[in-house]
């Protein structure tokens, strides 16, 4: 019977199955992108079209043991993500995995936030005082423009339940990167921690039209109108209009 500190383990030995005929680099993009793909598709009907076109393109490259290892490590990243935010909170997994797996592109500079330095982030940006501005707004806004697999906002969804907040009804997150793979792996987990979320893929220099992924509890919970107003709005002004900004170096107007 597995253990509850079996299912990354058990993860990582069916994902050495689904490699052996690629690299890990690949197949790794290649079961992100099919698991967003497959969360998106069962709740958000305005997703564009080209998302089930590259679902298709992505599935052909594997045969049925292999699409079943997919199929395991879905269940099992669930498995692990329910038991990670029980017992110790919001947790970056698939961030982990993209480490132990050597797959990050330091070409790219991608060095993801440990687990440990994002909730001291996210306990200092949220501060104490969540329960006192829910009293005078619905919810408040977190945005990370530069979100990589999404470290920084764990930490600050830890912070909201520290200070008395609920994270999955008290926050609506918007988070961004120009990585396709950063994408997919915060939006996975975003949607399988129940966060009502908006997730881009956007490059934050060149301001251009962003690919959004709306989490199934955005969806389902009814944000739409929860979230009327700002909707109507461009969703990168939303971003910008944040209560709370996670990004390391983001500075207001007319600071250094």
């Amino acid at each position: 019977m597995m253990t509850m500190t079996d299912y990354k383990a058990e993860w990582l030995k069916e994902f050495d199955k689904l490699a052996r005929r690629t690299d890990f680099w690949q197949a790794f993009k290649d079961w992100c992108g099919l698991f967003a793909i497959e969360i998106s598709t069962r709740v958000d009907l305005t997703q564009p079209k080209d998302r089930l076109k590259e679902y298709a393109t992505i599935a052909r490259r594997y045969d049925k043991d292999e699409k079943l290892s997919m199929a395991k490590m879905a269940a099992l990243m669930v498995a692990e993500l329910d038991r990670r935010v029980t017992t110790e909170g919001y947790q970056d997994v698939l961030g982990e995995i993209f480490h132990e797996l050597d797959v990050q592109n330091k070409y790219k500079a991608q060095f993801f936030t440990p687990n440990s330095l994002s909730e001291m982030m996210g306990r200092l940006a949220i501060g104490d005082d969540i329960k006192e501005t829910l009293k005078h707004q619905p919810f408040i806004t977190m945005n990370d423009a530069a979100c990589g697999s999404g470290s920084t906002i764990y930490g600050g969804l830890n912070g909201v339940r520290h200070a008395g907040g609920n994270p999955c009804r008290d926050v609506l997150v918007v988070a961004g990167d120009v990585d396709e793979r950063c994408v997919y792996m915060c939006y996975i987990q975003l949607s399988l921690y129940g966060i009502p979320a908006i997730v881009m893929r956007q490059n934050a220099l060149t301001l251009e039209e962003p690919d959004i992924w709306y989490t199934p509890v955005y969806v389902l919970d009814g944000w739409w109108w929860k979230n009327s107003k700002r909707h109507r709005e461009n969703v990168k002004q939303v971003a910008d209009a944040a209560d709370i900004q996670l990004n390391l170096f983001d500075t207001k107007e007319g600071e250094p």
